[in-house]
């Protein structure tokens, strides 16, 4: 019997709705999925994500969700 398994981190940023999630998060959470070679990565937020972030997490081969 073969098993897959898709580990997935989650990252949550409970910021004010004038403070936006930058490209740093985006970044930050890929370069832990690599170094943990993790298949996804989602950040939840309560605010909102700058355009930057936005394209950076495009670029990354869906292996990170806004």
């Amino acid at each position: 019997m073969c098993y897959t398994v898709y580990i997935t981190y989650f990252e949550c940023k409970h910021y004010a709705p004038s403070r936006p999630v930058g490209v740093k998060v985006v970044r930050e959470l890929y370069g832990v999925l690599v170094k943990d070679n993790i298949d996804k990565g989602v950040i939840v937020t309560t605010s909102y994500f700058t355009k930057d972030a936005i394209k950076e997490s495009k670029n990354l081969n869906k292996r990170i969700d806004l």
